[in-house]
């Protein structure tokens, strides 16, 4: 009985102790229906570092994504004045005119 600590009403606490059979490293255990042992929580720091990354996949993804798209944008403005610049002086020197002061 007092294994099973964590039940909330009475109808949990005669349930626990039914089925609670001690604690495996700080956590509950119980005996399943096959009859194996289940602990409450049996995993460890490795898969709170795999479920973190996963969480963070998406965001670096979308981050990813959003930077190419933001690089081609400003590569091509950039390509496009230097070339209507290039054009720009040769229509002024096809009609005489100086070129343009920068």
């Amino acid at each position: 009985a007092e294994d099973c600590v964590h039940a909330v009403s009475l109808a949990d606490q005669e349930a626990c102790e039914r089925l609670c059979t001690g604690w495996i490293n700080g956590s509950p255990m119980w005996r399943t229906s096959r009859g194996s042992v289940a602990t409450a929580y049996d995993g460890g720091m490795d898969s709170f570092w795999v479920a973190a990354a996963w969480s963070l996949l998406p965001t670096i993804g979308v981050s990813v994504v959003f930077y190419i798209v933001i690089r081609g944008i400003v590569r091509s403005d950039r390509t496009e004045r230097k070339t209507h610049a290039r054009i720009e002086a040769q229509e002024r020197a096809a009609r005489g005119l100086p070129p343009r002061a920068s």
